[in-house]
């Protein structure tokens, strides 16, 4: 019996059988650069050849959307305003003032504040009435949630059932600032 196979299913085959293991489809059809539809083609044809096959599972993946991206790449708004701060080796400043530095929706200036504040990173001025911040820390380490940011540094997608407790803490609190 002759079986007539296309070249991109010989291609899976090979990659099966080196691998000798289960593999996710989403993984395999990164590694082989195509499309995972195109890649489910093959494993169809696979299948009615009696060569292979696979099993479903459902999967929960999450990945960052355009917001987080950025974030991602630029640092949240907190570490965007710090590096504003240290740059400028500014140690106190009027917040009006800062918002108009920073040049950045009002919102995310409000939220950078906000966060620097619970990360102990600033202080308000309370004595003058004034309505400024004071940079009270000396060392600004990586947050949590910036680790747990970082992440997807390595993977765009990351299995929800791989989290650890810190892990899904953070992702709560990423999802609450819709990234």
């Amino acid at each position: 019996m002759t079986i007539k196979l296309k070249t991109l299913v010989i291609d899976i085959l090979k990659v099966l059988k080196e691998r000798k293991s289960e593999r996710e489809a989403t993984d395999l059809a990164e590694e082989l650069s195509i499309d995972y539809i195109v890649l489910m083609s093959a494993v169809n044809d696979l299948i009615e050849q009696d060569l292979g096959g696979f099993k479903e599972k459902d999967i929960y993946q999450i990945s960052l959307n355009e917001e987080g991206l950025g974030y991602l790449k630029k640092g949240l708004p907190e570490r965007q305003l710090l590096q504003i701060l240290l740059k400028d080796n500014i140690k106190e400043i009027n917040i009006e003032d800062f918002s108009k530095k920073a040049k950045i929706d009002k919102k995310i200036f409000y939220i950078g504040i906000s966060n620097m504040k619970k990360n102990r990173w600033i202080a308000k001025s309370k004595a003058t009435g004034e309505d400024k911040i004071f940079l009270i820390a000396k060392d600004f380490p990586e947050t949590e949630l910036e680790k747990f940011l970082n992440k997807f540094k390595q993977s765009n997608k990351i299995t929800y059932s791989d989290l650890s407790k810190n892990d899904l803490v953070q992702f709560e609190i990423l999802n609450k600032r819709k990234s």
